[in-house]
């Protein structure tokens, strides 16, 4: 399902007014102006990157898949993640060839056509995730073609990685922050704010317009530390060089480093929960908050998270059916949840998911 109301799952980062198209393994995919590679494939209805011990596994940032340029297949050097990659018009790109039909396609480019024609590429890229190339950056042994001396790194670009890179450079440091999605804020947007404090927009907005005033501080996004080790952090970045998606391995000298990553999210550990359509709720918040991208009609949410009940109503607002809100804690307290049982949704509590 695709947003297009205005509000907070409008998908702030796409322009839907400059619509634009992409193939990759011989299939067209629309897309508009500020959409990821994955953003797009999702809102194209392709929600899963292939099959492992033939069950499907879903396609979210969660697990590293890269694509290609058609022209440089297989080559590590212009292996490009789906999930930081910026989807280009006109760009023609592959998964890598290690599964039957990836590599027909590669050899045959009708073979992408007759693929799709007989749809057995509909909802998938046809990958297979169990290869190396899904499960390693193929990018992570390269040298580094970029050095930048800086007093301190940063690493994450959220709201306490911002405001230690402003405070540092207000001191007078160099400071080079990295943040992996494309914009800053972290997962500030997703917590939301209580009673009487500020907007997660307007600080992080405020602190925004700060960094940008600051010449001491080099934001990088799309850019995640791959290492850390004596005073040099080696991190891979895709950036868009005058229309062009382009990559590179950066090194930056600091005998200064703050890790400012906050936590990741994982999903637990049960039968079924990498099929399409099992996403964590801050994954499921980012894809409608910045692309405008929703998986499906309906949802079921499972969660010991007041945050993730938040997500639950706001797509409540735009029209998802939520069928059921399992809470793993016997007594929940949270103002969400209690907003849940007035929208009337199925509550369990007390319940955890087992398959």
């Amino acid at each position: 399902m695709e947003f297009k109301k205005e509000g907070l799952y409008s998908g702030k980062l796409i322009k839907r007014e400059q619509p634009i198209s992409f193939w990759i393994n011989a299939r067209k995919i629309k897309a508009f102006e500020g959409d990821t590679i994955l953003s797009a494939l999702l809102a194209a209805g392709i929600d899963s990157a292939g099959q492992l011990h033939d069950e499907p596994i879903a396609l979210d940032p969660g697990l590293a898949l890269c694509v290609f340029p058609c022209a440089h297949s297989d080559d590590p050097r212009f292996a490009l993640p789906i999930n930081r990659t910026k989807a280009v018009a006109g760009m023609e790109l592959v998964t890598p060839a290690h599964s039957l039909v990836s590599s027909l396609i590669q050899k045959f480019r009708l073979a992408g056509f007759a693929a799709n024609m007989l749809g057995k590429t509909r909802h998938s890229l046809g990958h297979n995730p169990g290869a190396r190339m899904a499960l390693f950056d193929p990018w992570i042994h390269l040298d580094a073609s970029e050095r930048q001396n800086v007093d301190l790194v940063v690493v994450g670009g959220g709201v306490a990685g911002m405001s230690a890179a402003l405070k540092a450079a207000e001191k007078g440091l160099r400071v080079a922050l990295i943040e992996r999605r494309q914009v800053l804020g972290g997962d500030a947007l997703f917590f939301g704010s209580t009673e009487g404090e500020k907007r997660p927009e307007d600080f992080i907005g405020d602190l925004k317009t700060r960094i940008d005033e600051k010449a001491g501080v080099l934001v990088f996004t799309g850019t995640v530390a791959l290492s850390l080790a004596e005073g040099v952090v080696r991190a891979h970045q895709v950036y868009d060089e005058t229309g062009v998606v382009a990559t590179r391995l950066i090194e930056f000298d600091s005998e200064n480093v703050i890790i400012a990553a906050g936590t990741f999210e994982r999903l637990p550990v049960f039968p079924g929960n990498r099929l399409p359509g099992v996403i964590g709720s801050r994954t499921a918040f980012h894809l409608a908050a910045y692309y405008g991208v929703w998986r499906g009609n309906s949802a079921a949410f499972c969660t010991v998270s007041s945050a993730a009940t938040r997500v639950a109503l706001l797509a409540a607002d735009l029209g998802i059916k939520i069928t059921k809100l399992a809470d793993g804690r016997a007594n929940p307290k949270s103002r969400f949840f209690e907003f849940a049982k007035a929208y009337g949704v199925l509550l369990a509590t007390g319940t955890q998911v087992v398959r």
